[in-house]
């Protein structure tokens, strides 16, 4: 007799071909709340260093927060963004900003609501208006220029936020202001750590001392409008005494 037929077994579906990662995909540290580790470092290095002019690389930090000085080094007089996402808050560091021959490891920390300036310093530059304190945990300068995207809240959207350096003299000193986007968000730029202040304010009326702007009133002795309307105002008087007299005596 002769052996049944054997069913055709079902073809097995065939696996996908794995996608290739895009060169705009973030880098991930695998470590969290761990630095990077070497091999995730030797990643960034190498997408920066092949990135295009005017690209970003992002790293998504996972609870790092130092960028090693390879990281910067690769980046050094490149137009490339390497973007340090830290979750609360971002890094952009333009390599066309990296600057220094001496580059070192720099820990980018920020902590807010930090409180390390004085409340009586404080209350004199702010006015009754709402403060944040923010403190970077680096020590002096980056050697570098980057920019700070944090979020202060989006109830002091359409307000301007006005960051204040707290010098060596126990003041605070005016640096920038950038106005509360409608997600809360604002942006800053530093080349140096220290302890921070933001005033967030309806207006932005600060000078570059970090004073109030002084009332303009004119004043004895000046050249506003009204000194000058007074000093024509007494030049035709004197033109007038003089016609007359000479047409007197003749």
């Amino acid at each position: 007799p002769e052996e049944p037929e054997k069913p055709e077994e079902p073809g097995k579906p065939t696996d996908p071909t794995p996608e290739e990662p895009s060169v705009n995909d973030p880098i991930v540290n695998p470590d969290t709340g761990k630095e990077l580790s070497q091999t995730v470092v030797n990643k960034v290095v190498d997408k920066v260093q092949n990135a295009k002019k005017g690209s970003e690389v992002v790293v998504k930090m996972q609870g790092a927060t130092t960028v090693p000085s390879e990281v910067l080094e690769s980046a050094k007089g490149k137009d490339v963004d390497v973007v340090l996402d830290m979750g609360a808050y971002s890094w952009t560091i333009n390599g066309k900003d990296v600057t220094a021959d001496n580059l070192k490891d720099i820990n980018l920390k920020v902590t807010m609501n930090s409180n390390e300036i004085p409340q009586n310093v404080i209350e004199k530059t702010a006015d009754g208006d709402p403060v944040i304190q923010i403190s970077l945990a680096h020590d002096g300068a980056f050697g570098f220029q980057a920019d700070l995207k944090l979020n202060v809240g989006a109830k002091y959207k359409g307000l301007y936020a006005k960051l204040y350096y707290y010098n060596k003299e126990g003041k605070l000193e005016y640096v920038q202001s950038d106005k509360v986007e409608a997600d809360g968000t604002v942006i800053f730029t530093f080349k140096h750590a220290s302890d921070y202040a933001i005033i967030l304010s309806k207006k932005d009326d600060t000078t570059n001392t970090g004073a109030k702007v002084e009332n303009t009133t004119p004043k004895t002795g000046d050249s506003s409008p009204i000194a000058i309307y007074v000093c024509m105002m007494l030049l035709a008087g004197s033109l007038t005494i003089f016609a007359v007299r000479r047409r007197l005596s003749r």
